[in-house]
């Protein structure tokens, strides 16, 4: 999460820096954080005005600004055309992987032989127990990119124990208010992270899935 007076680190980084797991040096539950890597790529989309859609995502606007991991999944919708969401989410190794080596690139973490080591001097755990806290209230936070990394994060688990049927519900009753005057770019960021979540629970072990 980035300070006030920063700017907003693209959203699906942000969620593949927050599962790290810092004592194991790993991302904790991969599969998991994939999905929820790619569901923010989506988001970002939409919260850029680039994607709408209620059943399916439709690509606006230019493929080419610079954010390469938006940037990527906005040129695969075009080529792909009308693909209803579930399916969007079963393919996400390359997502998980694109996002690690732009943090190893950016400096934000170092590979020391299968293990990542983070560098931000103690604001990743910090940014950590912040949206743990966060998933644990009742009340939603405040904007649209925040909530949505709290819910896909909470889902995923990172670090934590993925908790996906408590993030799809606290996603019914969280983005609604948020999204309400956001028109189809709403819809398409409710449908993205719903349908990711629900791949989180069919991803899930067995015995998480009563969580």
């Amino acid at each position: 999460m980035s300070e006030p007076d920063e700017p907003l680190a693209p959203l699906g980084l942000e969620v593949c820096r927050l599962a790290l797991d810092l004592g194991r040096g790993r991302i904790g539950h991969p599969r998991q954080v994939g999905i929820a890597i790619r569901a923010a790529n989506f988001v970002e989309l939409a919260l850029d005005g680039r994607l709408v859609g209620r059943n399916w995502p439709e690509a606006q606007g230019d493929s080419e600004t610079g954010q390469a991991m938006p940037d990527a999944v906005h040129r695969t919708v075009i080529d792909l055309g009308p693909i209803r969401w579930r399916h969007w989410f079963n393919h996400v190794d390359a997502d998980r992987r694109a996002a690690t080596g732009r943090l190893v690139t950016a400096g934000t973490w170092r590979e020391e032989g299968r293990r990542l080591v983070d560098l931000t001097d103690g604001r990743t755990l910090v940014d950590q127990q912040r949206v743990r806290l966060a998933f644990e209230q009742d009340e939603p936070p405040a904007t649209v990119r925040e909530a949505t990394l709290v819910l896909l994060l909470g889902g995923a688990g990172g670090s934590y124990r993925p908790m996906p049927r408590r993030a799809r519900g606290l996603t019914r009753t969280w983005l609604p208010p948020l999204l309400r005057t956001s028109g189809r770019g709403g819809d398409a960021i409710g449908s993205a992270v719903l349908h990711a979540l629900a791949q989180m629970v069919r991803a899930a072990p067995v015995r998480m899935l009563s969580r």
